[in-house]
């Protein structure tokens, strides 16, 4: 009986898990999406200088730049909780729209992003320490892996 109760309860608390994880994911990593920068929206410019090195200008706070508007916001691009052997790996990203803001900052479909300035996202707390750091951030870097291969991104914030 006892191993029947513990079960159940492992069950519920590896789907809380899943599930609040991929709550924190998306809140995290919807901070990344906004629509398609145009022509009148000046208060955020993404620039790449370098293969893998981006430089971010803004005159508000990233986070308040990068916040979500609506709900179409969340249409640039999916992401769920990457798990290998059963253990929290990341954040996977797939079915990136093309010219969102994910794109324009270098993501591709497929990427696990794992790391960001060396906070590892395998736990829905690390990802929420995540989100606080982008408050005051003038440097982000993400580790990811591609295609099977470590990949690190910088962004600079101006």
């Amino acid at each position: 009986m006892k191993h029947k109760v513990f079960w159940r309860y492992a069950g519920f608390l590896s789907g809380a898990l899943i599930l609040a994880g991929a709550l924190v994911a998306a809140r995290t990593f919807h901070l990344f999406t906004k629509p398609p920068l145009d022509d009148s929206d000046s208060s955020v410019d993404i620039r790449s200088v370098g293969e893998n090195a981006y430089e971010i200008t803004s005159k508000d706070p990233l986070v308040d730049t990068l916040q979500p508007r609506h709900s179409e916001m969340a249409m640039q691009a999916r992401i769920v909780p990457a798990f290998k052997d059963g253990k929290a790996q990341g954040f996977k990203l797939f079915s990136i729209r093309e010219g969102s803001l994910y794109d324009k900052l270098g993501f591709q479909n497929g990427d696990v992003i794992q790391r960001v300035n060396g906070i590892s996202l395998d736990t829905p707390e690390k990802a929420l320490e995540t989100y606080a750091l982008l408050k005051t951030a003038r440097r982000l870097e993400v580790d990811l892996h591609r295609d099977g291969a470590p990949l690190r991104k910088v962004y600079d914030v101006k």
